[in-house]
Formats: structure tokens, C-alpha cells, sequence
């Protein structure tokens, strides 16, 4: 029952920061900092398997603003992803799955709670669950490959990348801890 009562306050405090500028403001220079990171910091293993820290923006924005500030900030990125540099067909799943990592990443993290346990847990999630499955039965609808043949890959791709995503995420988001603890003191 606690579980729930958290879920919803994180919801209420996070749409709360949809009425504060600085809040709009840094969430939009992290979703700036996400296409960035996206196009310039990745690396094409295949037209289907990708790896990238973009993650890490996401990561910073969840932690600072939310789950509901990071869903829509998720959602417009997708969208601007797409714009500046169409992969293929729109399609409506990718940015509901980005919306729903966006969500995962804002209730593990919002308010500061970096801990080991959660950045594995939202990580491993959305690795897993969204990009590993949900994003391979989007793809098996666009494309018309068998699921089973290519949600394999994808899951252990993720998996196999979740220890040193972890490990990314984590120390990055305990250094933008720190960075955003100094300026609050200025």
C-alpha cells in the first residue's frame, strides 16, 4: 500500500513542477542535452540494435523533476528525434515507449533518490521491459519479423548492457547531484 501512496504523490509533486520555470527551463535543457547525446553519442550495432547515453539525461531529468515533467519531456524528445533525423516510418509506439521509460526513470529517482537499488531497478526495467520487449513487438509490427527471432537479441543486448549502463547512470547522476547541491548554494 505504501508503494501506491508513493506513486501518487511522486505524480502530484511532479506535475506540480510543470508550473514552475526553472523547472520547464532545466528540463528542457536536459531534453536538449537527451537529442544531443542521441545523434552524436551512439553507436549503430545494427539497424535494430543500438547503444547510447542519452539515458543519462533522461536519468538527470527524472531524478530533478519527475515522472510526469519526464514523460512529456520523453515524448517531445522522441518526436524531435524524429524530426531532425527520420529512421524509418513514425510510429507511435517508440514515443509511448519513451514516455513510459521516462515515467519508470521518474518514480525510482525523483526527489534525489539515487541509490544503487534504484538506478538497477529502473534501469534493468526499462531495459528490459520497454526497450527489450515492448520496443521488439513495435518493430516486429512495422517490420514483419517473427518476435521471437528478434526480441532474443534485443534482451540479451540489454541485459548484457545493463551493468555498465548502471554504472554510468549511476555515478552520473550522483555527480548531478552534486553540481545542482553547489548551485543551490549560490
Amino acid at each position: 500500500m505504501n508503494f501506491f501512496v508513493s506513486v501518487k504523490e511522486s505524480l502530484s509533486q511532479s506535475a506540480k513542477e510543470l508550473k514552475k520555470l526553472p523547472s520547464l527551463t532545466g528540463a528542457s535543457m536536459l531534453l536538449a542535452l537527451d537529442v544531443i547525446l542521441s545523434f552524436f553519442f551512439r553507436l549503430e550495432l545494427s539497424q535494430t540494435l543500438r547503444v547510447g547515453i542519452s539515458f543519462v539525461a533522461r536519468g538527470a531529468c527524472g531524478m530533478l523533476y519527475g515522472p510526469v515533467v519526464l514523460s512529456l519531456s520523453a515524448a517531445a524528445g522522441d518526436l524531435i528525434k524524429y524530426v531532425l533525423k527520420p529512421t524509418g516510418p513514425y510510429f507511435w509506439g517508440f514515443t509511448f515507449n519513451a514516455a513510459l521509460a521516462g515515467l519508470i526513470y521518474g518514480l525510482f529517482l525523483y526527489k534525489g533518490k539515487v541509490s544503487v537499488w534504484r538506478v538497477v531497478a529502473a534501469k534493468g526495467l526499462v531495459n528490459v521491459l520497454v526497450n527489450g520487449v515492448l520496443g521488439t513487438y513495435w518493430k516486429t509490427l512495422l517490420y514483419g519479423k517473427a518476435f521471437m527471432v528478434t526480441v532474443v537479441p534485443s534482451v540479451v543486448k540489454n541485459i548484457t548492457m545493463l551493468p555498465i549502463e548502471c554504472l554510468i547512470l549511476y555515478v552520473s547522476l550522483k555527480a548531478f547531484q552534486e553540481v545542482f547541491r553547489r548551485l543551490k548554494k549560490l
